[in-house]
């Protein structure tokens, strides 16, 4: 799965207790973890990225 916001790709990754967005390109990554407890579905998610102004 993948959420993009502002030309940059998220490599999201689903376990039981967060989900993992991974920023894709570029020498460096990074990764933010979401607790599922503030997004339990993939839509609220996708939400919480497109309000967010850290991702």
């Amino acid at each position: 799965m993948s959420i993009e916001k502002n030309g940059t790709t998220y490599e999201v990754k689903e376990t039981a207790a967060k989900w993992t967005l991974k920023a894709l390109g570029g020498k460096v990554s990074l990764a933010y973890e979401v607790s599922k407890k503030d997004c339990k579905t993939l839509e609220e998610l996708k939400q919480y990225v497109a309000g967010n102004d850290l991702l």
